[in-house]
């Protein structure tokens, strides 16, 4: 009795003097009891304590709750997610219905990739559709596939899709993706499997190399292998995988998707805590089973080839290539036309006293107008036929005097007509005048000296003067009219002409007494012609061996030397025509007087 009465009170005493009534019976009934239970009695009322008051009751529960739930979820039982299940809907209900925002921020790291994916599933189904259109949609059966919609009141997409649609799924396999085993696995008749446990574990592989590579939210959807196509679903904590030979339809990843869901939903407690034991995933065979679906338009399922299709496409592409082919050869053709015309404009304007001012295009061909003068080559005569079928040119030409040196230099001589023995040449704006004139010519040439022909200077240093009467003129006359004729292709004179070869002879030593006498230094040039006939470059060395071959000769006779010089004529050279044969196979003379310097000093 001691114990109970020490000057500090015990836990029990407090115990005890709670439980005790006010009155004196109570106490010594508790008195009693505490003799006879002992210290149970304590512990008995310490407990009734504890689930009296509330505070302390709940303190107490609160300390194993977690341990409890604990515990409880690692049972293999779905008894606390089935009854927490209400009340977490509520609580999530109420916690959306207060904070919306709040649940949308919660959410906006699952729902982005969520959203992403199934953005990216519905393109690649659109893209496949539209593919399996596209190829039929020139197809000779796409005419009765209309019929048939219009018939039927469906799409047209829908019964192309329900008439070309060939695939089948030969195998499925559901795989935890955590530890990459194979949870259970189905195969169609005539299929050939390989080891399906090896498949699984490859598949996983690639998952892994995909999201070490690249990102943690990339993962392979499909996989090709020749004929097969793979097509991948993954949840959490499972993956299903079909094989499927052919072109999948686009609603078999959604019948994947939907298999995957269930399996989830059925097994996800044996799923977070898989063992390694695929037992229990023996009764997803079912679901298994309503993937391997197949699709086929016959017994002998042969693709035909569009040929009505492809000849019509093959027409229009030969008719558009045959059509690009004319344009080309019409731009080309007229690219040329327009060159030749221009390159033949200015091969006119480029011709001597013609000056191209206009050009018109008509119904009728090309009219030009310009300026030419009188003395320009008259190139309208002689224009191809080329020029004459594609253009049909008419000029329209005004008359004008050129100022160019040859035009100018033909002008002169026209109007001075100089004799035989004189040399006109044309320097710049400078007449040359060089050789033998007679006097009365001379005057004349200085009376009409005319500006109008665009000359500022007369140079008449080289003219000797003349009198007409005057022997050394008559013997430059006699010597001028002397013509040596030759037989064709032969550089020796006829024999009627040798005749002249003493008195010729004999005329140019007087000539060269007399212009001795007259300080006055002579050359007689011996000029070499041939006829029309042969060979341009033959007919220049036969014209100049008959003008060496006379100039032998009178060498022979005692001429001098220095007096004779052997040359051919134009007409040899350029292989023209300007008077008959017989005049052109001859040998003519020029006679050249100078005046000597006089010595200085």
């Amino acid at each position: 009795m001691s114990t109970y009465s020490s000057a500090q009170p015990t836990d029990a005493e407090k115990i005890l003097a709670k439980a005790i009534q006010p009155n004196d019976d109570s106490q010594d009934l508790e008195r009693l009891r505490l003799l006879l239970l002992g210290s149970d009695y304590i512990g008995l009322l310490a407990l009734k304590n504890q689930l009296q008051d509330v505070n302390q009751y709940t303190a107490r529960v609160a300390s194993v709750l977690a341990e409890a739930i604990k515990l409880r979820s690692t049972e293999n039982n779905s008894a606390l997610s089935q009854a927490l299940l209400p009340s977490m809907e509520e609580a999530i209900e109420r916690f959306i219905t207060s904070d919306p925002q709040k649940m949308a921020n919660v959410l906006y790291p699952v729902m982005g990739p969520a959203i992403r994916k199934s953005i990216h599933e519905t393109l690649n189904q659109t893209l496949e559709t539209f593919n399996q259109l596209l190829e039929q949609s020139l197809s000779p059966k796409s005419l009765s596939w209309r019929f048939d919609a219009w018939r039927t009141g469906r799409k047209y997409s829908e019964v192309v899709l329900m008439k070309t649609l060939v695939y089948q799924v030969e195998q499925v396999f559901l795989i935890h993706r955590e530890t990459s085993l194979l949870l259970n696995h189905i195969v169609s008749e005539k299929a050939i499997a390989k080891d399906p446990d090896m498949v699984s574990s490859m598949l996983s592989a690639i998952q892994d190399f995909m999201a070490d590579s690249f990102t943690d939210e990339s993962s392979l959807n499909a996989l090709r292998l020749g004929d097969l196509n793979v097509l991948i679903e993954q949840s959490p904590y499972v993956a299903i995988a079909a094989v499927v030979r052919g072109v999948a339809p686009a609603n078999l990843r959604s019948l994947l998707i939907q298999t995957l869901e269930t399996v989830h939903q059925r097994f996800e407690p044996v799923l977070k805590h898989y063992d390694g034991n695929s037992e229990a995933f023996a009764s997803t065979q079912p679901l298994l089973a309503q993937c391997l679906q197949a699709q086929r338009q016959g017994k002998n399922i042969q693709k035909k080839r569009p040929w009505l299709a492809y000849s019509v496409l093959g027409l229009v592409v030969a008719g558009l290539s045959y059509w690009s082919y004319n344009e080309y050869l019409e731009r080309q053709q007229l690219q040329a036309k327009q060159q030749l015309w221009q390159q033949t404009l200015a091969e006119w304007n480029a011709l001597e006293g013609i000056v191209i001012l206009d050009h018109q295009v008509t119904a009728n061909g090309h009219v030009i107008r310009g300026l030419k003068d009188p003395l320009a080559t008259d190139f309208t005569s002689t224009l191809s036929p080329q020029i004459r079928e594609q253009f049909n040119p008419t000029f329209e030409w005004q008359a004008y005097l050129s100022t160019e040196p040859s035009l100018t230099f033909q002008r002169v001589k026209q109007f001075l007509n100089p004799p035989q023995s004189v040399e006109l040449n044309l320097e710049g704006s400078t007449l040359k005048v060089s050789g033998t004139a007679p006097v009365e010519w001379v005057k004349q040439l200085n009376g009409a000296w005319l500006y109008g022909f665009g000359l500022i200077q007369l140079d008449l240093s080289q003219l000797v003067q003349v009198n007409a009467q005057a022997p050394l003129q008559q013997m430059i006359q006699a010597i001028t009219q002397t013509t040596f004729f030759f037989e064709q292709a032969s550089p020796v004179p006829i024999a009627s002409s040798t005749e002249q070869l003493p008195a010729l002879a004999e005329q140019l030593k007087k000539l060269k007494d007399l212009a001795t006498q007259q300080q006055l230094a002579v050359q007689v040039t011996i000029i070499g012609g041939t006829d029309s006939k042969g060979a341009l470059e033959f007919n220049r060395r036969l014209g100049l061996a008959r003008a060496q071959s006379l100039v032998d000769q009178l060498l022979g006779l005692g001429v001098p030397q220095d007096l004779l010089v052997a040359a051919v004529s134009a007409t040899s050279s350029s292989n023209g025509v300007t008077a008959e044969d017989g005049v052109q196979r001859s040998v003519t003379f020029k006679v050249v007087l100078e005046r000597v310097a006089k010595p200085s000093g």
